[in-house]
């Protein structure tokens, strides 16, 4: 039972709000006699409750004492025949349930008026008390998750942000994003607690939709050209797919809301992992931001554990979903009527509307004479005698075409974009929009260990990268060739195209995702480097072969899978094909 803000003005607000206890209760005492301690309350009528005269009172004349006394006897009195109505057997449980409420919410305004001294009240008159059932099921669960949820934000997404802020950049962007859609999510919590979770899936899209806006723009912060803070990026827009825990559901194979807040993690910590092994030593504000993260997420898995086991915890007494937000808009407004007169009436046939068909057959009937009013059409009107009309194409129009030819293939309906190739801040190497450049060359001198080097919409090209850098990726690329010699992290090879890579001492690691078309040549001293392929097709490996005279042996990679359920586990193997 919530508490109650005021106090009706009068006894005739209580017996307007519930008309069924107009009647005396004494027909339905009448099987059990008073006890000795009770009030005779046999015609006692519940809108006989002074409770105006208590909302009334005031300091002045010190009559707040005298008029609790007074309906104290009263609410004894009522209570002492709740007791006997629980005996009945054909008491109304509904009726029982609404006295409860009332004496409840009597006896919370008189400890009121006792504990914090008589004071007037001004406020309009409180609606009617709830139900138990659905007081409890309104605020104890539901309105704790929410508390609590406000509580995860103040301690550990606030704090967050602040660090953010000391660096500054794309990241405190992110991070501002990040903490915006932690709002939206409050929201929805909010909603979850007061409506019962609708039925029509449309509803409950409006629900989340601006919860998936926010997810949306820091998911968008991760995409298009790398920068420096792409690590930083990546984390929080696989992070913050924990959020849609709201929308979980079991019945339709999803995962549990815990289970999918820590899925949501594992995919942002092999990020946040690069970002510790960037920074560590170099900037510790970043490494102190990936914990304080971590921090979050794994509140927030432990928070929808204790609040939402099994799902998302709508609350079933709740009203529905269409009460509240958007959902109570009034409706848009009907198209504008058509335009008088018929649909079918042409413009300008006024007159034949008006006098009916009757003046159409009339001037049909006139014979050869119905044509008389048509124009006469000269020689010089007829289109072969019109010289606007030739067949003939004019020369200036191809001469117009010739000058400005249509170009061809995908990459032309791009702009040419300004070919890069520099060093940023001493620690990254950007090579980008080359186009058919073959003479690229990082030499020795101009590399070190930790330098990383990005190559990226580059087509038709070849870079040599003569020393050993710390990394290197190459990103959205065609039928580009790359050549090094030792790498001491990884080589990573996303969205391109026909790439061609050639390590010529050693490489430890080689990560292919989403790419079509791959030749990868090792040498011998790197023929035991880990290979990751993604979403990736035609990825074929080339080793040196027993001798140096003998070619290299060249070995594709599976693309398609079989799993089996053995022993309790799935096991996953690469599809063999044989001649037979």
């Amino acid at each position: 039972m919530g508490p109650c803000c005021s106090v009706p003005s009068s006894s005739e607000d209580i017996d307007n709000r519930v008309p069924a206890f107009q009647e005396p209760i004494e027909p339905i005492l009448a099987a059990k006699p008073p006890p000795k301690e009770a009030v005779d309350f046999r015609s006692v009528k519940l809108s006989e409750i002074p409770i105006d005269s208590v909302a009334q009172t005031n300091t002045v004349d010190g009559s707040v004492e005298k008029n609790t006394g007074e309906v104290r006897a009263q609410v004894a009195g009522l209570r002492s025949a709740v007791r006997l109505l629980e005996d009945v057997p054909d008491v109304d449980k509904a009726m029982l349930e609404s006295v409860v409420s009332r004496l409840e919410s009597v006896t919370l305004r008189l400890e009121r008026l006792e504990a914090g001294g008589a004071r007037t009240s001004t406020a309009p008159a409180a609606p009617p008390a709830p139900s138990p059932v659905t007081s409890n099921a309104s605020s104890s669960s539901t309105s704790a998750s929410v508390l609590a949820f406000e509580s995860l934000v103040a301690s550990h997404m606030t704090p967050l942000a602040a660090k953010a802020g000391e660096i500054g950049g794309e990241v405190k962007e992110v991070t501002l994003l990040l903490e915006a859609a932690f709002k939206q999510e409050r929201g929805v919590l909010d909603v979850m607690s007061k409506c019962k979770k609708p039925v029509d899936q449309s509803a409950l899209q409006d629900v989340f939709k601006s919860l998936a806006e926010a997810v949306g723009a820091v998911g968008a912060m991760a995409e298009g050209k790398r920068t420096s803070a792409f690590n930083n990026l990546k984390v929080v827009a696989e992070a913050s797919q924990a959020l849609f825990w709201v929308a979980s559901d079991a019945a339709l194979g999803m995962s549990l809301p815990a289970p999918m807040v820590d899925e949501s993690w594992q995919s942002a910590e092999f990020y946040a992992n690069k970002v510790l092994r960037e920074m560590k030593g170099v900037d510790d504000k970043q490494v102190e931001w990936v914990k304080m993260l971590k921090a979050l997420f794994m509140e927030l898995k432990a928070f929808v554990k204790q609040h939402h086991t099994t799902g998302p915890a709508w609350n079933a007494a709740g009203k529905d979903v269409g009460g509240l937000g958007n959902a109570s808009a009034a409706p848009p407004p009907p198209p504008p009527p058509p335009p008088a007169g018929s649909l079918l009436q042409p413009k300008g046939s006024a007159s034949v509307s008006g006098s009916g068909m009757s003046a159409v057959f009339k001037e049909l009937n006139q014979g050869e004479g119905v044509t008389s009013s048509l124009k006469k059409v000269t020689d010089d009107m007829k289109s072969k005698n019109r010289a606007d009309r030739s067949g003939a194409v004019p020369a200036t129009t191809s001469k117009a075409a010739a000058a400005a030819p249509a170009p061809s293939g995908p990459a032309a309906s791009k702009a040419v974009k300004t070919p890069k190739c520099a060093l940023e801040n001493g620690r990254k190497w950007v090579i980008e929009n080359q186009v058919e450049n073959k003479t690229i060359v990082l030499k020795a001198e101009e590399c070190n260990t930790r330098q990383t080097v990005y190559i990226y919409n580059c087509a038709k090209s070849v870079i040599q990268i003569q020393g050993k850098v710390n990394s290197i990726a190459m990103d959205k690329c065609t039928r580009t060739g790359l050549v090094f010699e030792e790498v001491v992290a990884a080589c990573e090879l996303v969205n391109s195209q026909s790439v061609e890579v050639q390590c010529s001492k050693l490489v430890p690691t080689i990560a292919v995702d989403n790419v079509e078309g791959c030749q990868i040549y090792l040498s011998e001293s790197s023929m035991h480097a880990t290979i990751t392929t993604a979403k990736s097709s035609e990825v074929n490996i080339l080793v040196p072969g027993a001798s140096k005279d003998d070619d290299m042996v060249e070995s594709p990679l599976p693309e398609q899978f079989s799993s089996t359920y053995e022993n309790g586990k799935w096991v996953t193997v690469p599809v063999l094909h044989s001649a037979g």
